[in-house]
């Protein structure tokens, strides 16, 4: 949600704008917002807008071997990160939907992307960068960048803080679509089946990523840059003020690198 606030507000960074979800603080948000006529705008959240209800609800998925690596992994999945309990499983009634079923939406991303670049004009791709960067693991996350890139969507990051700048070139490494995960098997060998020549695809969605000129990373810095040279401008509140000048300054020095 404060990412997409953060690009509402034209803002490349969104870490600073979680205090003024609260609820205390969302009047004045709200109309920030609607002063600079950013209400309006219409975004697609796939987490909201694809049923996965119908495919994923039932269950948790397979269960690696208890003191497997596989198994941390999971475990901490399958657990909500404020109680540390096991989420519950839904007992619905719903007919659940494989992939080879038509009515199944979790792997309709390629065509969904292709129809939303026919779509209206200045329609994006928001990249939302975690602080730990799991973004780059999962395999539809990775799998849609390359589809909004064939069919010429632009796209854009958007970071919790500059601090990540110095690290995410070390942190995400070279991106290898085979060591993605996802939630369930079936859905990888998809995404696999669909990427055909892995070495092209993976030099593809690298070249995406990190491209010198143009990738993702490099318009974050000179976004970010643009953002520091017009200063001021963006500290509205003691909140926002909280980006320092020390980060600034290495946000402008990352920028004139990649430029």
């Amino acid at each position: 949600v404060a990412a997409i606030v953060a690009d509402a507000l034209n803002m490349p960074m969104y870490g600073i704008l979680l205090p003024r979800l609260s609820r205390s603080n969302l009047p004045h948000l709200k109309a920030e917002l609607e002063s600079k006529g950013a209400l309006s705008l219409t975004y697609w959240v796939c987490a909201f807008s694809v049923n996965q209800h119908t495919s994923i609800c039932a269950d948790l998925g397979p269960q690696p071997p208890l003191g497997s690596a596989a198994f941390r992994q999971f475990d901490e999945k399958r657990r909500d990160s404020v109680t540390g309990g096991v989420y519950p499983v839904c007992a619905c009634p719903t007919k659940k939907l494989t992939n080879s079923q038509p009515g199944c939406e979790v792997n309709k991303f390629d065509a969904m992307m292709e129809r939303l670049a026919r779509g209206p004009q200045g329609l994006r791709q928001i990249v939302v960068v975690d602080p730990e960067f799991k973004v780059f693991t999962r395999a539809w996350v990775v799998a849609e960048l390359i589809a909004a890139d064939k069919h010429g969507m632009p796209q854009c990051l958007k970071m919790h803080s500059a601090r990540y700048l110095k690290t995410f070139r070390s942190e995400v490494g070279e991106v290898d679509i085979k060591r993605c995960d996802s939630s369930r098997k079936e859905d990888k060998e998809e995404i696999l089946a669909k990427a055909g020549n892995i070495p092209e695809f993976n030099r593809k969605l690298n070249a995406i990523i990190f491209g010198e000129r143009k990738g993702l990373l490099a318009s974050f810095v000179k976004e970010l840059s643009r953002t520091a040279v017009i200063g001021a401008s963006i500290i509205e509140s003691e909140t926002q003020a909280s980006m320092t000048t020390e980060l600034m300054s290495s946000a402008v020095q990352l920028a004139n690198v990649a430029l």
